[in-house]
């Protein structure tokens, strides 16, 4: 399972304690690190996560409240009223730009603050086992809202977005 960048690791957490939140939902988690990091330095009381099913690993079962099973896309808009964060971290690049987009207005109309982390340059990425985790998009600054915060890494874009 490929993770992401260490270098992003502080840049992210310093926007989650920004943020204080204590209702954290963690798209795609991977081996779960941002929703311990949420607990262990925000004090968040509810941290759930969505994975699709070829991403579930042992860790989330530990780390998170309650793990929806789903692809992000799929998910009632909703859902995300019931969160103060909801956490992209290095799972935008594997939707198209239109997805990416229509995911994050629905995020902001609902109320949450979103962290967005993604690869500043294209590299090709794919898994036999899990289609998710295929790279099919490159994004740039110009493609996301106006961020309240600009955390970016040599290696990452990251944003913080309010509503």
């Amino acid at each position: 399972m490929p993770s992401s960048f260490v270098d992003s690791v502080p840049s992210i957490v310093k926007s989650m304690i920004e943020v204080a939140p204590s209702k954290v939902i963690d798209v795609g988690p991977g081996w779960g690190k941002y929703g311990l990091m949420a607990r262990e330095y925000c004090n968040a009381s509810i941290v759930d996560c969505i994975e699709v099913s070829q991403g579930r690993i042992f860790t989330q079962d530990t780390i998170y409240d309650n793990i929806i099973e789903s692809d992000v896309r799929n998910v009632d808009q909703k859902v995300w009223s019931n969160y103060d964060l909801v956490l992209i971290i290095d799972v935008i690049e594997h939707m198209s730009i239109i997805e990416g987009q229509k995911l994050v207005n629905e995020i902001l109309s609902q109320g949450a603050s979103i962290i967005i982390s993604t690869p500043k340059i294209w590299e090709a990425q794919e898994d036999e086992k899990n289609p998710y985790e295929k790279h099919v998009s490159l994004w740039d600054w110009t493609m996301f809202p106006e961020p309240a915060v600009d955390s970016s890494t040599i290696d990452s874009i990251i944003f913080l977005l309010r509503p």
